[in-house]
């Protein structure tokens, strides 16, 4: 599996925990293969459930946020790709498969 498809599939965490130990030219392309959003973009996305998971036919659920985390406290900054990837872990929990999230205006995605 390719390094690109492993993070845009499982996020930058469980990448580098399956990839080991990223070298400084691996972190400056992770940098620069990631769009800059500007503060309080909204971020969106949604997941579907495949027809036997329920009896009653597919379900759906649709998330929207925004991140506004304005702080100088040196690693307590949160990103909106902390709260991607904390709320795909949570969607996991639940059976639902993993979310993009897309940020608008210009839609381009995170995760």
């Amino acid at each position: 599996m390719s390094r690109r498809a492993l993070l845009g599939y499982s996020g930058t965490t469980a990448a580098a925990a399956a990839l080991g130990t990223t070298t400084s030219a691996q972190a400056a392309d992770d940098e620069t293969s990631t769009p800059e959003f500007p503060p309080d973009t909204e971020f969106s996305g949604t997941a579907t459930l495949p027809d036997p998971v329920y009896s009653e036919g597919a379900g759906n659920v649709s998330i929207h946020f925004r991140v506004s985390c304005d702080t100088s406290v040196a690693g307590s900054k949160v990103d909106p790709i902390d709260v991607a990837n904390a709320l795909n872990a949570f969607l996991a929990t639940r059976g639902w498969p993993a979310i993009t999230f897309y940020g608008t205006p210009a839609p381009a995605a995170l995760n």
